[in-house]
């Protein structure tokens, strides 16, 4: 009878065979696909936003990072959407930030006030020390124009029962923030009737989005939400890194060929590898050394060029993101891949494409081969959303 339970070695060996490739594709992230732009991108695995610390200036597209010091440059959300009627930036730029309550909104709302106060008592300061000092100011026409500006001086105020908060500023603009979903986005505006309504109208077109939550609908996918209504294609250019793989930050930039000049893929890719594109960079080279640094890369049946970096990071001042252990060193990827400036608008795309490695901050070991095969991975997956573009 016992002979009947005897465990067989061979039984014993498929069985741990069986029991270990279960243990591998269970620990293995599943592949994902998330929208970014007018395209689709595949990941491995849950992915977090670079996003925008509260009360940070976002500048130029600055500012923008992860919560362990590791920033992002480039970054925009630029959407001419109906309701805007202003052709500068700043009337197109959508920011998102890190706060994602109604009370860390509120904490920004006092924090942003307290400055605004600070500097309104700086020039009512100025005004008594010309006061003072009379014969500094004769006949008293500076000391009031500090006072006009000082009673000018405009605050933040709350709307939507603290949900949201604005300011007019002096030009008439009305630039405010609003908890949408689990994030706080920021927008300014010319005043469509109150203050309440130009928020509404702007939410009449912006909606919170999960990531891979991929819309079927014409629209612009941004981080953390989805926008529509577009009177012509937006330009988004964010960056996200892996959860499981917080040393890897992924970055696209997704703007209409038809919109910007051609540029020299060769020439752009060689100038952002040396300076600009890598975050925190001393020193960058080639990593495929000089003789042929630069291969050709096929996205969405398109055909670009890349190149692979040696990345020196800098020590930093503030939170370190260089590797002392790894002389400091980290890899890159960067490539370019130009669209069809001829095709109609918002159909085709310039893309730029980026992968970096930052070491200090990684779970797992990683081989420069295993780096490789990430990048071309990522890279292949990249499509254009179908249905991404409706003209008119």
């Amino acid at each position: 009878m016992k002979e009947h339970f005897r465990q067989h070695p061979l039984v014993l060996a498929l069985l741990g065979m069986m029991l270990s490739n279960q243990t591998v594709a269970q620990s293995l992230p599943s592949i994902r696909t998330e929208c970014l732009g007018y395209q689709t991108i595949d990941v491995p695995g849950e992915i977090e936003y670079a996003t925008l610390p509260p009360n940070m200036s976002p500048a130029n597209g600055g500012g923008y990072g992860f919560d362990t010091g590791v920033g992002v440059w480039k970054t925009y959300q630029l959407v001419d959407s109906e309701g805007v009627f202003d052709a500068d930036e700043s009337s197109r730029s959508i920011h998102t930030s890190s706060l994602n309550s109604a009370a860390g909104l509120q904490s920004q709302l006092l924090e942003l006030n307290r400055k605004r106060q600070q500097q309104k008592d700086i020039v009512l300061a100025h005004a008594d020390m010309l006061a003072r000092h009379g014969d500094m100011d004769p006949g008293g026409k500076l000391r009031q124009a500090d006072l006009d500006e000082a009673a000018a001086f405009r605050f933040y105020q709350p709307y939507n029962g603290g949900n949201s908060f604005g300011f007019i500023n002096g030009s008439g603009k009305f630039n405010f923030s609003t908890l949408a979903g689990d994030h706080v986005v920021s927008a300014s505006r010319k005043l469509e009737g109150t203050p309440e309504q130009t928020i509404a109208n702007f939410l009449r077109f912006y909606r919170a989005r999960m990531p891979f939550a991929v819309p079927a609908e014409p629209g612009v996918c941004l981080p953390y939400g989805f926008m529509t209504g577009e009177k012509k294609p937006a330009h988004v250019a964010v960056s996200f890194r892996l959860v499981d793989r917080p040393d890897i930050v992924v970055y696209l930039s997704d703007r209409d060929a038809s919109s910007e000049d051609s540029i020299d893929s060769e020439k752009f890719v060689n100038e952002a590898v040396q300076r600009g594109y890598f975050y925190g960079a001393k020193l960058t080279e080639p990593l495929d050394g000089r003789v042929r640094p630069f291969h050709s890369i096929t996205v969405d049946g398109r055909q670009g060029l890349g190149g692979m970096a040696l990345i020196t990071r800098s020590v930093l001042s503030g939170p370190p993101i260089h590797n002392e252990t790894n002389k400091n060193q980290d890899w890159g990827y960067l490539a370019y891949i130009p669209g069809d400036k001829n095709a109609p608008p918002g159909t085709s795309s310039n893309l730029i494409f980026k992968v970096e490695r930052f070491g200090r901050f990684a779970k797992t070991p990683m081989t420069e081969s295993e780096f490789r095969d990430l990048v071309k991975t990522i890279a292949q997956s990249i499509k254009r959303r179908p249905g991404a573009w409706r003209a008119g």
